[in-house]
């Protein structure tokens, strides 16, 4: 678990929090599987929906360049910190705080989730570049 209710667990002290969980980060293996899975070839656009930690855009910043990915979540606080430990390894992605249900800030070629939908958003659909995936 990284957060339970608006507690982030960078911030927690030494009482116990209670609440419900509402952010966990991605199984390492999992998002390496994924990044794999969608075929990330040079000169692709990519956006990882669910910053997070970060971890998930250092890996495609990697593989693509930094210009090429765009990361986006609703939490301030997660966009903000992983911003920090991005550039602190040398990578700048463009990092954006909204929903990303919402309209999107650019078009892209693969669009990877780190977070669970019910359904595939409009939103997605109308950022795809023609002959993308998701």
């Amino acid at each position: 678990m990284t957060q339970v209710g608006p507690h982030h667990a960078d911030q927690a002290g030494p009482r116990p929090v209670v609440g419900s969980p509402t952010s966990s980060s991605t199984l390492p293996s999992l998002v390496v599987s994924m990044l794999t899975l969608g075929e990330l070839w040079e000169g692709h656009r990519l956006l990882d929906v669910g910053t997070g930690t970060g971890y998930s855009s250092a890996l495609a910043c990697a593989r693509l360049g930094d210009s090429a990915v765009t990361t986006v979540d609703v939490d301030r606080y997660l966009t903000e910190s992983a911003d920090s430990r991005l550039v602190s390894i040398g990578r700048r992605p463009m990092v954006v705080t909204q929903d990303a249900t919402e309209e999107l800030p650019d078009e892209y070629d693969r669009i990877v989730s780190m977070v669970s939908v019910p359904r595939i958003p409009a939103s997605w659909l109308s950022a795809l570049r023609p002959g993308g995936a998701w």
